[in-house]
C-alpha cells in the first residue's frame, strides 16, 4: 500500500511460506520511510524471495 501523495510505502499484506521473509523487508523499508519510486529503481538480489518485492 502506497500514499497517493508521497508515494511512501504504508503497509503490505503477503500470505505464504516465505511470507515472514518478505515482510521484515517491508517492514525496514516502511520504516525508512521507502517510496514506490525507490523500489521500482532498486534492485533485487537473485535468486532470493524478496526479490519479488521490487516487482510489485
Amino acid at each position: 500500500m502506497v500514499d497517493g501523495e508521497s508515494e511512501r510505502l504504508l503497509g503490505a499484506h503477503m500470505v505464504g511460506e516465505y511470507a515472514s521473509e518478505i515482510i521484515q523487508n517491508i517492514t525496514l523499508a516502511m520504516k525508512l520511510g521507502v517510496t514506490n519510486k525507490d523500489l521500482d529503481t532498486s534492485i533485487g538480489i537473485h535468486p532470493s524471495i524478496t526479490e519479488e518485492v521490487f516487482s510489485l
